[in-house]
């Protein structure tokens, strides 16, 4: 029963596409009249066999993996003949150990061990000895670009700086984005969410990100579409949305986000350079409180100050005032970005199970020292921008080495 639960838990949330019928084991006779142990391409002096084929595009299909699973398989069988082979020449193939610790972390990602995870993807139809060989495969490749071009790939200041849209002091970049809230406040919310994320995921227009956030977002943007409207400096966002904005194009959809409480889908639909100063970023004033949705849309009428939240709250309400003077790197992600969307004076919602948390930002401060303070959040941003940058790099000379290799290499697909 544990293998089940956690194997639906995990592979739903990275979206198992097809549950269907695991794959049978016959005798090897019959798999041999069958053909599924015959080459199906030849690199070099290896081969591919019809086994390790459909063996792949039946992860790839567990794994919800898009596109051509049968033409994506061959290719990625092929590439990885090429890049064993070039990691083992250079002595760098990954040994028992590294393999081991990649698939725990793999597991990890759906709070699974191992065994667990090799287990579910096992009735699946997916043996265990084809997901180690991809994690071989993929071990092996990182090993080789790093050894190959790690010096190559130093990333100075001046590029961050370009990166971030930033010319001295005066300027920064700014984002312009859509959003899905899925929430996990719950255990029921959590279970629904649970269902849904696969399928934005699978999302790739504007049209129908905006129709799944006005069914299924929880955020106040979710009746126009999720669109937010105000342009936000990225350095106000929370790291892992900011880190993953970073790396995508206009128009890109993010993976799901974890968010406190939430999952989050962003599409980006602008970057941009601002040549103004940068707001006042050290500490936050504001108010939280809690009611019911009708009469936090009340309230959130008749304010303009945060002072204003004392006159019009009545009774009981008054107790559930919260106001907070807090660092702006201190602040939960999902707080940050509500609050680095608004002004001195505005409000927003957040719809809770059975109410509403009305937000109101009523006022940004400097550092206690009197400097505007974030020189730690600063320094992670840009030492994400770095890690980005190098990746890219990275990215770039493996992509030209495997060209060289499939070039130099004899390649027979039947």
């Amino acid at each position: 029963m544990r293998v089940r639960q956690a194997k639906n838990g995990f592979l739903r949330m990275i979206g198992s596409a097809a549950l269907g019928a695991a794959l049978v084991l016959t005798a090897p006779s019959v798999l041999l009249a069958q053909g599924l142990f015959s080459p199906v391409a030849k690199v070099n002096d290896q081969v591919v066999t019809g086994y390790e084929l459909e063996q792949r595009i039946r992860l790839y299909e567990v794994l919800n993996t898009p596109g051509d699973l049968r033409e994506e398989a061959m290719t990625k069988l092929v590439d990885e003949r090429l890049q064993l082979k070039a990691a083992r020449d250079a002595g760098v193939a990954p040994d028992a150990k590294e393999i081991a610790a990649g698939v725990s972390e793999f597991a990890a990602r759906g709070d699974m061990d191992s065994q667990t995870f090799l287990s579910s993807l096992a009735a699946e139809g997916v043996a265990p000895e084809t997901f180690t060989a991809f994690i071989e495969a993929g071990i092996a490749w990182r090993n080789l670009v790093r050894q190959r071009f790690g010096a190559l790939a130093t990333i100075n200041e001046d590029e961050i700086d370009q990166e971030l849209g930033l010319s001295g002091q005066s300027g920064t970049l700014e984002v312009l984005f859509s959003e899905i809230f899925l929430p996990t406040n719950t255990p029921r919310n959590a279970a629904i969410t649970q269902e849904l994320a696969p399928q934005i995921a699978t999302i790739t227009t504007t049209d129908a990100f905006e129709d799944a956030a006005r069914r299924f977002s929880a955020g106040p943007s979710r009746e126009n579409g999720g669109r937010v409207e105000n342009w936000l400096q990225l350095r106000d966002l929370p790291p892992p949305l900011r880190a993953q904005i970073i790396e995508m194009r206009v128009g890109e959809i993010s993976p799901p986000i974890e968010l406190p409480n939430a999952i989050g889908f962003f599409q980006l639909r602008g970057k941009r350079e601002a040549r103004i100063a940068p707001k006042a970023g050290g500490r936050v004033d504001y108010v939280t409180m809690s009611l019911p949705l009708e009469r936090a849309r009340a309230i959130q009428s008749r304010i303009d100050t945060c002072n204003d939240l004392y006159g019009v709250a009545k009774g009981a309400e008054k107790d559930a005032i919260a106001r907070t003077t807090q660092a702006n790197t201190a602040l939960p992600s999902d707080l940050r970005l509500e609050l680095a969307r608004l002004d001195p004076g505005e409000t927003t919602l957040r719809e809770l199970s059975g109410g509403a948390q009305l937000i109101m930002l009523c006022g940004r401060l400097p550092a206690p020292d009197g400097t505007s303070g974030g020189d730690e959040d600063t320094e992670t941003l840009r030492e994400q921008v770095r890690q980005d940058l190098r990746n890219r790099k990275l990215t770039a000379f493996a992509d030209g080495l495997l060209q060289q290799l499939r070039g130099d290499a004899v390649i027979v697909v039947k």
